[in-house]
């Protein structure tokens, strides 16, 4: 159908998957980011036909919630992801408890099979409802074509009221490929501000000191690193995102007081992999703004896919890492602890990391060039990778 917006309601006759879209764009969508799958075709169907609303096709259904959740924090909108049946849906758990923890309003579509399959093991059949239940603030299994606008209406509704959080609609195929009038919404609640919400969000944030290191003229030191990355990009009001790991606890002490609105971390839930995804929702929603993602070797690879995201859709995030060539966390709280000794030699090189998938790379080990190498990451166009060797780190051949 054509990317009209309805304003009364109306009487107008879809498919199931023409009112998702309907619905999308009465409650004012304008991107979401998902994955398909045979349970939700027709709606990317659907998608396809029309440009009101810019679909961001991530590489893990991980990946999407997290974008979502940074589009969201960064916008005070309500952030939107589509996920298939099965594996689909339940590899979107992680970002729902993360937007359950953090009160960010999050809608999560997610397909599932036909009516007449569902408790009969069907292949990409799972019970979404219970699964979804506790990370949400309530799920929807929609039986009924005719329901489908009214609970769609009713999921953003209560995503971005009272404590905001995240909501499921699991709708069947066969719902998908019905027809029935639309009915729009009446009445939507007004949104709570931005600035109100990140109160929620980061009221438990703990707070803690900058290690004291000694500066070493041929070592990189963590705090020094994120010294410099702050000097050099204050000017340019950046937004920041981060994982759950020691480099988050660093990162807040330059971020989280000065620019509370663009500092976007895993508060609540902690979750490793977040910063990347979180970026690039955060690019899409802002696209002439400096987006960093502050992370380490661990946390970049746990979501290294998304990178391919940024390059398709020219999203320009600088993914700043922290390469101690450990486990951070692990390493902080169990030195010497062989699980991380096996880790380290299996890190990849980020440079040809960066250029396999067309991005940028960069590698600084000197604390001389560090500032250089930043100014270089800030003024190239596209997404960078940049391995900032830290501490001990391991030092690769040129």
């Amino acid at each position: 159908m054509t990317g009209t917006y309805t304003h009364e309601p109306a009487r107008l006759e879809m498919t199931g998957a023409e009112i998702v879209l309907q619905a999308l764009r009465d409650n004012g969508v304008e991107h979401i980011f998902g994955y398909p799958g045979a349970a939700v075709l027709p709606i990317y169907d659907e998608i396809f036909q029309q440009n009101d609303i810019k679909h961001i096709l991530v590489r893990h259904e991980q990946g999407a919630g997290h974008a979502a959740e940074g589009y969201a924090r960064s916008t005070g909108k309500t952030g939107v992801m589509l996920v298939t049946s099965g594996p689909g849906a339940t590899n979107a758990v992680t970002p729902l408890y993360s937007a359950m923890a953090d009160s960010v309003p999050l809608v999560c579509l997610s397909g599932q099979v036909a009516t007449n399959l569902i408790g009969s093991d069907a292949f990409q059949e799972c019970d979404t409802g219970g699964i979804t239940r506790p990370c949400t603030k309530q799920s929807w299994l929609v039986t009924d074509v005719a329901e489908l606008a009214a609970t769609i209406h009713k999921a953003f509704h209560l995503a971005r009221t009272g404590r905001p959080g995240p909501v499921l609609v699991d709708m069947p195929k066969d719902i998908l490929l019905q027809s029935s009038y639309y009915r729009a919404p009446t009445a939507i609640a007004p949104r709570e501000t931005h600035s109100e919400r990140h109160e929620q969000i980061n009221h438990h944030l703990p707070s803690f000191e900058m290690p004291d290191d000694k500066m070493d003229e041929k070592i990189i030191a963590p705090h020094y690193a994120l010294e410099r990355l702050h000097a050099l990009t204050r000017i340019h009001s950046p937004f920041i995102t981060t994982d759950m790991d020691q480099h988050k606890v660093w990162t807040s002490q330059f971020n989280n007081a000065e620019h509370p609105n663009r500092w976007i971390a895993p508060s609540g839930f902690g979750t490793m992999g977040y910063g990347l995804p979180a970026a690039i929702g955060t690019q899409i929603a802002h696209p002439e703004s400096l987006v960093i993602d502050i992370s380490d070797a661990s946390s970049a690879q746990a979501s290294m896919k998304e990178l391919s995201t940024a390059i398709q859709y020219e999203a320009p995030v600088k993914v700043f890492i922290l390469n101690s060539g450990q486990m951070s966390s692990i390493h902080c709280s169990h030195p010497g602890h062989p699980v991380y000794r096996s880790y380290a030699k299996a890190l990849p090189d980020f440079v040809k990391l960066a250029e396999a998938f067309g991005a940028i790379g960069i590698r600084c080990a000197a604390p001389t060039a560090l500032d250089d190498a930043i100014q270089q990451m800030i003024t190239l166009k596209g997404p960078v990778l940049f391995d900032c060797q830290v501490g001990q780190s391991i030092q690769h051949q040129e």
